[in-house]
């Protein structure tokens, strides 16, 4: 019969107990590599964000581009390491926007779009009613470790020619395409840019470069055919008497 004494038999179990394999006395020791419900140490985060894709009005921008006033603002974020802070706990460390060093945004974070378990994420801010000019555009933000970064780009806004040029849409509302016209005095040596965007985003779906004043949109997109809502469309002009930028031309998509 079992008694409970314990022969010394080195690291085994005797009695349902674990015992010293140096001493006949039960073990009572500790495993410091064991967690539970702790927070585990890890390497302090000490690299700052990361600001890239910068582009002011759609996808083709390039540093000191000519935009119209009314536009809007894209860059992704990323910081893989403690994520990107954009939420009212941060302590003051919000994503912010400044346009001439002034701050017309305080706290990004309704306008960034996280993509969720990768540390990545999209800011997408609209501009409006921008001066003619030269001007630039500086966002800062913040990772979760307190780390920062931000990012200045420079872009010109150019006289909108109200009274030179305007667009006309034959159809409206749009089902199937969408005829656009530049209406006012045309040299010889213009060139015409077409854009359209979606309104509520003022992502770029489509554009022609040509010398055309009159172009047809069939409702295709980079991700395929256009779904109904509304569009806005510029025509970007340049002639030897400068750059200009029409009014843009709202464009309501209805299903057939």
């Amino acid at each position: 019969p079992k008694t409970g004494k314990a022969t010394r038999i080195g690291r085994k179990m005797v009695d349902g107990k674990k015992y010293n394999t140096d001493k006949n006395i039960e073990a009572k020791g500790y495993n410091k590599n064991i967690l539970i419900n702790g927070i585990e140490e890890s390497t302090p985060d000490n690299t700052a964000p990361t600001i890239s894709g910068i582009w002011v009005g759609d996808e083709t921008f390039s540093e000191g581009d000519a935009v119209s006033a009314n536009t809007h603002y894209h860059c992704n974020l990323t910081d893989e390491e403690s994520g990107i802070t954009n939420n009212e706990l941060s302590m003051g460390k919000l994503m912010t926007l400044w346009l001439d060093g002034n701050l017309i945004c305080n706290d990004l974070a309704g306008y960034y779009a996280p993509t969720a378990g990768t540390g990545t994420g999209t800011i997408d801010y609209p501009l409006s009613n921008l001066s003619v000019g030269a001007h630039s555009i500086t966002i800062k933000v913040f990772d979760n470790a307190g780390n920062s970064a931000e990012a200045t780009t420079t872009f010109v806004v150019e006289k909108t020619a109200t009274e030179q040029y305007t667009i006309d849409i034959a159809e409206d509302p749009v089902t199937t395409q969408a005829t656009i016209s530049l209406e006012g005095v045309v040299s010889d040596d213009i060139t015409i840019r077409y854009v359209i965007l979606e309104s509520n985003t003022g992502n770029e779906v489509w554009t022609n470069n040509t010398s055309a004043t009159q172009v047809v949109w069939d409702l295709t997109t980079a991700g395929g055919t256009a779904q109904p809502g509304e569009y806005t469309c510029y025509a970007y002009i340049s002639t030897e008497e400068g750059n200009f930028v029409t009014i843009g031309k709202k464009i309501i998509v209805i299903r057939q």
